[in-house]
């Protein structure tokens, strides 16, 4: 018999709601268990560092009560409540149009016009529609995710290196959503892929990367595909591929990510004819492989 519990992982609220994990100490990692009626934490050491691959920290509710001697699990279940708003909310254009200007202190487009030359990066940050955002000197990305019916969902926020092009996590992970930026504490998030909205009216394959900036390098490089991103290893959801119903993908998996995601393609089979490419398993080094290299760090450090 399936049981529910009372307890849950904290909603992410913004920095505030992440602490510091206390198996690898770093800050803003940490989810804490909260009781879904009080919204009280159970103990500092209760929760899940999202760091998976580095650290893998995750002490349970079930464990904590074990542990303390309190074997009696039946107080903690509970009737689960009714979902009573189901219907995503929407970033106003008005925010989203204010953000497609002054590329040229947008850490990002300085790098992609580095590598490129200013057309062809200024033509993929059209494409996309991405962002600027006032963040951290004016410098920082947003990736919209723009829906199948031009439908904002949201936009997430990073910073990146203008030099070398990867995000900047020290001394703290520069990352935030643009609707916590604009006060809607009661927002309704239901992600989209990044890029769905190229999918209208174009019948070429569709290809999938983690990463919003790997799509962007892989678009302007090989244009055989439309080049979507899920913005994280484990967003790989069926929900966000109803979309693609009756298309073409090609997975393309950050290396460590392969398994996982041959794995997800079986469920997302029955809805798009689906495959996992593993070129980046077949041609890696060991170091490569220890650094976690996506399909965009070949195709910018290797040509």
């Amino acid at each position: 018999m399936n049981t529910n519990y009372k307890y849950t992982l904290e909603p992410y609220k913004g920095r505030q709601s992440r602490y510091t994990c206390p198996n690898c100490e770093k800050r803003n990692t940490f989810a804490r268990y909260i009781d879904i009626d009080t919204n009280n934490y159970i103990a500092d050491s209760v929760g899940k560092c999202n760091r998976e691959d580095k650290c893998g920290y995750h002490f349970k509710p079930k464990e904590y009560f074990i542990n303390n001697g309190l074997t009696n699990i039946s107080y903690i279940s509970y009737k689960p409540q009714p979902i009573v708003n189901n219907k995503p909310d929407y970033i106003d254009l008005d925010t989203f149009e204010t953000s497609l200007l002054n590329y040229q202190q947008n850490k990002l487009f300085i790098y992609l016009n580095s590598l490129y030359g200013f057309q062809k990066a200024f033509d993929v940050i059209q494409k996309y529609y991405v962002g600027t955002s006032n963040l951290w000197n004016g410098g920082a990305t947003i990736f919209w995710q723009i829906d199948e019916n031009f439908k904002i969902r949201t936009g997430k926020i990073m910073l990146y290196d203008e030099v070398k092009g990867k995000r900047i996590k020290e001394p703290y992970n520069h990352f935030s959503w643009i609707h916590t930026k604009i006060n809607k504490p009661d927002f309704n998030l239901k992600q989209s892929l990044f890029g769905l909205h190229l999918i209208n009216h174009n019948i070429k394959p569709i290809a999938i990367v983690e990463s919003e900036k790997t799509a962007l390098i892989c678009s302007i490089i090989n244009t055989d595909f439309i080049w979507l991103a899920t913005g994280g290893k484990h967003n790989l959801r069926v929900e966000l591929f109803k979309p693609l119903k009756g298309r073409n993908v090609t997975l393309f998996p950050d290396l460590g990510g392969f398994e996982e995601w041959e794995a997800k393609a079986e469920q997302l089979s029955e809805i798009c004819s689906i495959k996992v490419s593993n070129i980046l398993e077949n041609i890696a080094t060991e170091t490569e492989f220890k650094e976690g290299f996506d399909l965009a760090d070949y195709l910018t450090r290797k040509n």
